[in-house]
């Protein structure tokens, strides 16, 4: 409200003016603070006027528009009937509940923060307060009451069906694509977003009626049942791409069941669904690589499952005739050390100068499946940082050191069972 009493517009200025005559106030009364008896909403309205009887949108126009004059006309009609008569109601009343949540002004497409109802992060703009509105009042005429009683203006479009957009009293205005190529304003009556615009709902004594700002209407649904929300918190469950291993794998199995269980309106409502198909895609990655170092494994006459590493020729690498080539296993891992510091596993062990490297292998259980989850191809290097775990969990490492000439590898036995519980 400026210091003329007037809202910018004559439109802007009448809807007000309608408001406060539905709901009882006196614009001309000093106590309201809307105007006094000689300089008031009536007195700019009349600014507006010209010489056909009708008014214009804004002041400085010569020439009347019919829709300001309809809106100006309807408002001081309201106002010199009286309470209600707007609606031809005989004074019958009934209470409802508004509210207005609002938001800052930021662009949601470039800087990515979507600010949502559902997401519990938009501003109060007017609290929850009780309103008497005629019965059969309209959702639009308890939020056109809301916002005049808390000195605040709307746009509208489409016949005046639609909030384009809401201006506080301090000027601050959002509207529809103010925060992004997907926000606007909605709707709800009792917590549910009604199949009709809001000038279409009819109200019943007791409704709960609010107005709130959306960045991404698409992301707005305030009836996400259970089983979305499951599914949401499987997926955040998951390990960031970086940090999967195979080991998440029925972890990424169970988010998938849980999705393709949904129908496709529920899945429309999982907002992180892509983070579940980038997690399947690197866990098949990581599955692929595996089955290539296993194969790899396989054609050298590696039994990497054979806790003593027996060679196949007692001490000679099984691919290479008897006799031709002697090799002598290198000496077991001993001193082997395992710490964890930062979400990070951390191996050391005794050097053994003998031996062409080492290969490192964990496991979820002391006596479970071993995998080789790295080779090590100096001798001189006895140390290696494992990250790819989980907060919380516990691992189980072993260390062989392995020799090889001209192509033909032997295995040293592995080192002591190791374990150490991950830590932030």
């Amino acid at each position: 409200m400026r210091d003329d009493f007037g809202y910018g517009t004559s439109e802007s200025t009448a809807q007000v003016l309608l408001a406060l005559s539905c709901l009882g106030i006196d614009p001309t009364s000093a106590e309201v603070g809307f105007g006094t008896p000689n300089f008031n909403m009536i007195t700019n309205l009349m600014k507006y006027r010209q010489n056909d009887g009708g008014f214009s949108h804004l002041s400085n126009l010569t020439k009347s528009q019919e829709m300001s004059t309809v809106q100006v006309l309807q408002a001081l009609d309201a106002y010199k009937k009286g309470t209600n008569t707007y609606w031809l109601i005989n004074g019958e009343n009934q209470s409802v509940a508004v509210t207005i949540l609002g938001d800052e002004v930021h662009d949601s497409d470039k800087d990515g923060k979507i600010h949502a109802f559902v997401k519990n992060n938009l501003q109060v703009w007017a609290a929850q307060s009780e309103y008497r509105v005629p019965k059969n009042a309209t959702a639009m005429e308890a939020l056109d009451a809301a916002l005049a009683a808390n000195k605040m203006t709307s746009e509208k479009k489409y016949g005046d069906t639609y909030i384009a957009s809401v201006t506080r009293a301090d000027g601050v205005k959002l509207g529809e694509f103010t925060n992004g190529s997907k926000s606007g304003w909605k709707y709800s009556v009792n917590g549910t977003e009604p199949d009709v615009g809001a000038c279409d709902y009819t109200l019943k004594d007791g409704d709960v009626v609010m107005l709130h700002y959306t960045d991404n209407y698409a992301k707005e649904n305030t009836e996400i049942d259970e089983q979305v929300e499951n599914v949401i918190r499987l997926i955040a469950a998951l390990p960031s791409l970086d940090k999967l291993t195979r080991n998440d794998q029925e972890a990424v199995k169970a988010a998938r069941a849980a999705y393709d269980a949904l129908t496709d309106t529920q899945k429309a409502n999982v907002e992180n669904a892509d983070l579940l198909v980038k997690a399947e895609a690197q866990l098949k990655a990581l599955q692929d690589a595996k089955k290539d170092d296993d194969k790899k494994d396989n054609n050298k006459g590696d039994n990497s499952n054979n806790n003593n590493s027996n060679n196949t020729n007692n001490g000679t690498n099984g691919n290479q005739n008897p006799g031709t080539q002697t090799i002598v296993r290198p000496a077991k891992v001993t001193k082997l050390t395992v710490s964890s510091k930062k979400k990070k596993a951390f191996l050391k062990w005794k050097k053994n100068s003998k031996a062409t490297g080492y290969e490192i292998y964990r496991a979820t259980k002391k006596n479970g499946k071993y995998k080789k989850i790295r080779t090590i191809k100096k001798a001189s290097a006895v140390t290696f940082t494992d990250s790819k775990v989980k907060k919380g969990k516990t691992y189980y490492y072993k260390v062989r050191a392995y020799k090889t000439v001209k192509g033909n590898k032997a295995n040293g036995k592995f080192s002591a069972v190791r374990k150490v519980k991950i830590k932030k």
